[in-house]
């Protein structure tokens, strides 16, 4: 977005909002440093942001006390507002091709929103590539999640919804008989959903937000992961308790072939520079992967029982090493099952290894000890080094090819001929 305006057109931009004739006082009435509000304090996500519309007179607070960056106003409220006042800018719309004209943006939001427009910093959405899907019935998980958007501009927020929403009673915890504990001892619950995102292909990263219901994730996030084909995705799980510690038992093994990292608990209250920078820690893919065809290409062919697959193989030294090693001509190992989860097999020699934490998911290629490698077709977590992965294999086709026994496999340099 290209957006040049002044200071004097985005207060009257702020004027139409409706935000109260407090939330847009004479500068008089402006707290020197934002910090001196109450409510809003280092840390906070949108601390720059109202920094940035006090300093201009753009926003103040709702008391001289206080900024109230929870208040709301609608987007269409908003949308009027911008389309009005500086020249047609975008305002995006949510996941499931709804606009939702009566959601409501905070005050927190708007400001962030000014101070993108006035420093020509809004992110364009076509390049979000990641999925933010959250249930939350008492906002403490809706709180995480809007804080990776800030942490990831253009990722979009999708709220899991339940065809029949839960109430105080359906939640009184208390109460054996409510409703969230007879789904929670009930294996086979799966909550009807309200909806389903649509373009779920145009994501390379889904974070997955939910509350720890009695040391668990409620059954409705069951509901959504078998709803929604992850395949290929990089799911990044994140939960809120205010006691509980962190857990995915149980779903984990429900989106097949997709690449599951070690997910983070926080309280309902954590500070957005704290979520940040467990965003900032994770290796999150940009964009897809596209498998080179040129000479030193990063594709290897594996062949096993009449079949041929290929894989992408990262950049590092063991892969550098294998493929200097493949160059000279093909490599044929002897595989053996193990723990129902891999394949692993000699190599015959020794490769550089860069082991790190690794949840290795279905298709992984992995560099075991520096001289082993492993096929999985489960999943683990251990010190490996990551190898690659094979392109567009699922977990079924991975058993009915490799069996549950011994198997030889063939490992060739490049696409197949």
């Amino acid at each position: 977005m290209n957006l040049r305006k002044s200071t004097a057109a985005l207060l009257s931009l702020v004027l139409l909002l409706g935000l109260g004739t407090t939330a847009c006082a004479a500068p008089a009435q402006q707290v020197e440093n934002p910090s001196g509000y109450a409510d809003v304090t280092p840390g906070d996500w949108f601390y720059d942001a109202v920094t940035y519309c006090q300093q201009q007179g753009l926003m103040t607070g709702t008391s001289p006390t206080h900024f109230d960056p929870q208040g709301s106003m609608t987007r269409a409220m908003l949308s009027t507002a911008l389309y009005r006042q500086a020249g047609s800018p975008a305002v995006s719309g949510k996941a499931g091709n709804r606009f939702d004209p009566q959601g409501t943006a905070t005050r927190a939001e708007v400001a962030a929103i000014l101070r993108n427009l006035a420093t020509n910093s809004t992110p364009d959405p076509a390049e979000g590539k990641v999925l933010i899907a959250y249930f939350s019935c008492t906002n403490n998980t809706a709180n995480i999640a809007q804080h990776i958007q800030a942490a990831l501009p253009g990722a979009t927020l999708y709220q899991i919804t339940p065809a029949q929403p839960y109430t105080a009673a359906d939640l009184n915890y208390s109460n054996d008989d409510c409703r969230a504990n007879r789904e929670q001892q009930d294996p086979a619950t799966r909550p009807a959903l309200a909806g389903q995102v649509e373009n779920l292909a145009e994501y390379d990263v889904v974070f997955l937000g939910y509350p720890i219901w009695w040391g668990q994730p409620p059954k409705i996030i069951y509901s959504f992961l078998e709803a929604h084909d992850l395949q290929g995705k990089t799911v990044v799980p994140f939960c809120t308790s205010g006691g509980s510690g962190y857990s995915d038992a149980g779903i984990r093994d429900i989106p097949q072939g997709a690449n599951w990292v070690t997910g983070q608990r926080f309280s309902g209250g954590a500070s957005q520079s704290s979520v940040q920078a467990w965003v900032e820690g994770l290796d999150l893919p940009t964009t897809p992967e596209t498998p080179s065809t040129e000479e030193g290409t990063n594709l290897m062919t594996i062949e096993a029982n009449g079949s041929t697959w290929t894989a992408t193989l990262v950049e590092n030294s063991s892969t550098a090493a294998l493929k200097e090693r493949l160059g000279q001509g093909p490599l044929t190992l002897s595989m053996e099952d193990y723990n129902s989860m891999e394949k692993v097999g000699p190599l015959g020699f020794d490769l550089p290894t860069n082991d790190a934490p690794i949840d290795a998911q279905t298709g992984d290629l992995i560099l075991y000890q520096g001289n082993q490698l492993v096929l999985y077709y489960g999943t683990n977590h251990w010190n490996f080094t990551r190898l690659g992965k094979l392109n567009g294999v699922s977990r079924e086709e991975m058993l009915q090819v490799l069996g549950r026994g011994d198997v030889e496999i063939t490992l060739r340099l490049g696409a197949p001929s």
